[in-house]
């Protein structure tokens, strides 16, 4: 029973991170494709999009937490200790995402009109972001793949 609860709480939480993941990353990218075709440049529309990135990677890390927790519990009541893969990684790039890169570009930000070693590290960042972001998206929908689902019998 309470095994049953724990696998649907995971399918909703790994759901939610896959889900709104991609989402923001839809956003973000229609709000760059919409500021090119007014003529603003890409950098300064993804400039704009950083509040969003840095507000949703707030929830990320509380949906990341709670879905660890989640799993880590579920192992427990099985007596197992190996967790997947996919969990790891994915778990992993939620917090190198919500605790390292986001607060960094959020301290950045203010910088990068005066300066070039500011506007240089928050572009280093994004790039890192991007590889870490999509790390989540994949990772997160194999979890939703993999993960047990009830039916009814």
């Amino acid at each position: 029973m309470i095994k049953t609860i724990l696998d649907k709480i995971n399918v909703c939480l790994i759901a939610l991170i896959f889900g709104s993941s991609i989402g923001v990353l839809f956003s973000v990218l229609t709000n760059i494709n919409i500021a090119k075709h007014n003529g603003i440049a890409v950098k300064v529309a993804a400039n704009n999009n950083a509040p969003i990135f840095i507000a949703y990677s707030k929830m990320l890390l509380v949906l990341g937490v709670l879905f660890l927790l989640v799993s880590l519990i579920k192992r427990k009541l099985q007596h197992s200790i190996q967790i997947s893969l996919p969990i790891i990684l994915c778990v992993i790039a939620i917090f190198i995402f919500s605790l390292y890169i986001s607060p960094q570009m959020d301290l950045l930000r203010p910088s990068l009109s005066t300066s070039i070693e500011a506007k240089t590290m928050f572009e280093n960042l994004h790039k890192i972001s991007q590889i870490d972001f999509g790390l989540v998206i994949i990772t997160s929908l194999i979890c939703l793949i993999q993960l047990p689902t009830s039916r009814p019998s």
